[in-house]
């Protein structure tokens, strides 16, 4: 098979035929990052002289043939790139259509990291990156499963730029943060040995101080977070939890 791709590459063969060929043997194998670039080019050829019907027709086709397999293929790294190839490519992509593929990949599994970064490049090119509801969903995530890593990194980068468009809006600093700490402490209440919330715990606490909010100053933060690990390590000394670790970090903020 790798044979025979090399052979019809370097025959610099771009056909009907061709294009063919890789849909049958893409089917088979979807990781075969070399079959994808041959069909991209393959594509390329084409497509600065097809009419923009014709363009539209071709794209929606690769869509259509990227959603089949990702449905038995979720994690394949290259099908997803393809995908993202095919929209960069479309004069007009619908992203709206793509956010909820988004969420019905990520309905179910919800830690799969390439449904999560496809997400967040869909709602980059949607113009949705600090938008109130993306905020909100990370958190529908995160309580239907505390172990969820990727949507607590996704809620890390989404945060700062929730806030920022939120004060510039009520003219206010949010105590989103702030209230975030609620949200991790049930977290790592509840599963203890579970390191996601207990990452997400020290990216909140390794913010800058000039972005809490001016009624709690970051001390009294430092301090409050001490005392409640205090009384999780009370409540699980046996625990392979983060505390020890976490409490040398506040030791050594606080002092």
């Amino acid at each position: 098979m790798h044979f025979l791709y090399r052979l019809q590459h370097k025959a610099g063969n771009v056909s009907k035929e061709a294009l063919n060929a890789t849909t049958a043997i893409l089917s088979i194998n979807p990781d075969f990052y070399s079959m994808w670039n041959y069909r991209r080019t393959i594509i390329s050829a084409e497509w600065s002289t097809m009419s923009s019907e014709d363009r539209k027709a071709l794209a929606n086709g690769e869509l259509k043939l990227t959603q089949e397999l990702v449905r038995t293929h979720p994690k394949s790294y290259w099908l997803w790139n393809h995908r993202q190839w095919t929209l960069d490519h479309m004069d007009d992509p619908d992203w709206m259509r793509e956010l909820k593929l988004c969420q019905m990949m990520l309905d179910l599994d919800a830690r799969n990291f390439h449904g999560w970064d496809y997400r967040r490049y869909v709602v980059n090119k949607a113009g949705l990156g600090s938008s109130r509801s993306e905020f909100d969903y990370t958190t529908s995530k995160i309580e239907q499963s505390f172990s969820n890593y990727s949507a607590w990194h996704y809620r890390s980068k989404l945060i700062p730029r929730v806030m920022k468009a939120a004060e510039e809006r009520e003219g206010q600093v949010t105590k989103g943060k702030v209230t975030d700490f609620h949200l991790v402490r049930n977290a790592f209440f509840t599963d203890p040995s579970d390191q996601s919330a207990w990452f997400y715990h020290r990216w909140l606490l390794g913010e800058r101080k000039q972005e809490w909010n001016t009624a709690l100053q970051p001390d009294d933060v430092w301090r409050s977070e001490l005392k409640h690990v205090e009384e999780l390590v009370e409540i699980e000394p046996d625990s392979k939890c983060e505390g020890a670790s976490v409490l040398c970090t506040f030791f050594f903020l606080i002092c």
